[in-house]
């Protein structure tokens, strides 16, 4: 069996890892970040480029293009999209609800 010449680790020092610890941080608000940007900018535009209100939904009738502006566009798919409020629900009230 042969094995790999070992390599010698590498050493880092405290400012080092401070300064990885934030890239890394930084990489990860961006990665985890990005579908509630998406989301995001997709209401906004519904709302109030396309003039629609909560409780609509609105179909797009050909493929995404350079105009839709979203950070995930799929230039093959045709989007359904809908905002939906809950403001105007009647929930009873907790006296009422039955535990049986």
């Amino acid at each position: 069996m042969i094995r790999p010449a070992l390599q010698a680790q590498p050493s880092f020092s405290p400012v080092d890892l401070a300064k990885r610890m934030i890239y890394r941080r930084a990489v990860e608000a961006a990665l985890w970040g990005m579908p509630i940007v998406a989301s995001d900018a997709i209401r906004q535009g519904f709302l109030r480029d396309m003039g629609a209100k909560y409780n609509d939904i609105v179909y797009f009738s050909k493929p995404a293009d350079w105009k839709f502006q979203t950070t995930t566009p799929n230039a093959s798919t045709y989007y359904i999209y809908g905002a939906f409020t809950t403001q105007s629900w009647k929930l009873p009230d907790i006296e009422q609800v039955s535990t049986h």
